[in-house]
């Protein structure tokens, strides 16, 4: 697949199986784990925030699946539901210290592209500040652009079961 500034997708797998259509059907769909928190990379239900979920692996969510795709030695994130690109990407809304994470149009731009950094870590280009779950656990909180602290909420991994 083709994103939008000519990037071409990964491939990454889903962690919450279910028995219909579903992404981890789809070759580039997945979910972004916070592995240590049992928690999920998600679009929250508007599909604008990213914001913490508990991973269940029981069921699935589509509002936990994302295909990762390299530019320029950045990761950009599409949000795909079911394994079907939505045209939407995991942006920062402003390069500065705690700037919400949300879903914008994909787009050739800084503020979707992420250094991918040891343990799973992801730094917005141009910033010191990395992709965070701010609160290191809670449900439901809106990701963040935080300082490294190598803290459990700031380090993905793609995991499939």
């Amino acid at each position: 697949m083709i994103l939008a500034g000519g990037a071409t997708a990964g491939t990454h797998h889903r962690n919450t199986p279910s028995a219909t259509t579903s992404c981890d059907l789809q070759p580039s769909c997945g979910s972004f784990e916070m592995t240590a928190l049992g928690l999920d990379m998600a679009s929250n239900n508007s599909h604008t925030v990213i914001e913490a979920k508990i991973a269940t692996h029981a069921t699935s969510n589509n509002s936990e699946d994302f295909q990762p795709s390299t530019v320029n030695g950045f990761t950009i994130f599409q949000f795909d539901p079911y394994g079907t690109p939505s045209g939407l990407c995991v942006t920062a809304q402003s390069a500065n210290l705690h700037a919400g994470i949300v879903l914008k149009a994909c787009a050739n731009n800084t503020l979707q592209f992420w250094a991918p950094l040891s343990g799973g870590i992801y730094r917005l280009d141009g910033t010191a500040y990395v992709l965070s779950d701010p609160y290191g656990g809670g449900q439901y909180t809106p990701f963040q652009l935080r300082s490294n602290s190598h803290g459990p909420g700031q380090k993905f991994t793609f995991t499939k079961f």
